[in-house]
């Protein structure tokens, strides 16, 4: 598909939820894991949790998606869960999700280690109420003094096609897959190039191979988008992959690219300005039957401002695509 053909975005007969209260969650990119005297968001008083949460209820969001970067589920004691839960209750935060990042069970030196550890977040987010579990296969690193300012610029993870690691990597998934199964939960793996779900293809590949219906995709576009070269079509990677999601990170991207050069530039951006036509993709999305939670995600300035105007944006075309009543002044 080229980027002038259109989707072919099909019949939307009805939605899992109404525009108003489809589940769109606030991502927490923005959210450092210290607290305010330099240890772990874990060993704060529950005031200051407050403290740095409410701004996301402040914005009018009703979800957040929690994650082992700012709060470990695995690492915090019964007392420590359940107050928090009382800090999300009181700003009137659900929590759909819970994401496991830096911990991928491809890391070679690792995996045995990120394997048990990913269990024991399945367990831990079911205990919490999560609903969806993601994991990412893709590696994270702090960034360092004197780094570019966005880390994508920089050269992305090479994915390694030996046959008997993609062997162990499904058996791994499907061991996770049917663990999350057990405890009433999903699992999601999260798109992200150079990587077991770096392309379109590969990663419908991998749904198949696994073969479980509580393992499915999060199709995190904006994550293709800015890769600082040559890319799939978006649209060819929303035909492939939306049908197979079960979660949604969203955000988009700005590109600016030289095809004699092979390059791009790329600078986070709303979802409604950016290369993806999220109108298209959202319709598409419905049309093969999403009903996920869709988080909203951006990378720069005040994340969480352009996240809460990105929610609205969707929920704006989800009145649309489900042909709900016109608003009456």
């Amino acid at each position: 598909m080229s980027g002038t053909d259109e989707i072919e975005l099909g019949e939307v007969t009805g939605g899992a939820y109404s525009s108003a209260d489809w589940p769109i969650a606030a991502g927490m990119l923005q959210f450092a894991g210290i607290n305010r005297d330099g240890g772990p968001i874990l060993e704060a008083p529950p005031a200051q949790w407050r403290s740095i949460l409410s701004p996301v209820a402040y914005e009018g969001f009703t979800a957040l998606e929690l994650g082992n970067r700012w709060f470990d589920l695995t690492l915090a004691g019964e007392e420590s869960r359940s107050a928090l839960r009382e800090v999300l209750d009181e700003l009137g935060l659900d929590v759909p999700g819970y994401i496991v990042a830096g911990r991928p069970i491809t890391d070679a030196a690792r995996t045995a280690e990120n394997l048990r550890y990913t269990h024991e977040s399945i367990d831990a987010a079911a205990a919490f109420g999560a609903r969806v579990l993601c994991i990412g296969l893709h590696p994270f690193s702090a960034r360092r003094p004197g780094a570019p300012l966005w880390f994508w610029t920089e050269q992305d993870n090479v994915y390694d096609d030996d046959p008997a690691i993609y062997a162990e990597l499904v058996s791994m998934l499907r061991e996770l897959g049917r663990h999350s199964a057990d405890v009433g939960i999903e699992l999601s793996v999260e798109l992200y190039p150079g990587t077991a779900v770096g392309t379109a293809a590969r990663a419908v590949q991998l749904i198949s191979d696994i073969d479980l219906p509580s393992v499915g995709l999060n199709p995190d576009l904006g994550n293709y988008v800015r890769v600082q070269g040559p890319i799939e079509d978006w649209q060819d990677v929303v035909v492939a992959t939306l049908p197979l999601a079960n979660y949604w990170h969203v955000k988009n991207y700005s590109r600016t690219e030289d095809p004699f050069a092979g390059t791009a530039t790329t600078v986070p951006s709303g979802l409604d300005v950016g290369v993806v036509d999220y109108r298209k993709a959202l319709r598409f999305a419905l049309a093969r039957g999403f009903s996920g939670t869709i988080v909203t995600e951006h990378y720069g300035g005040d994340g969480i401002a352009v996240s809460a105007a990105n929610r609205d944006y969707l929920r704006r075309l989800l009145a649309a695509i489900l042909e709900e009543p016109l608003p009456r002044a």
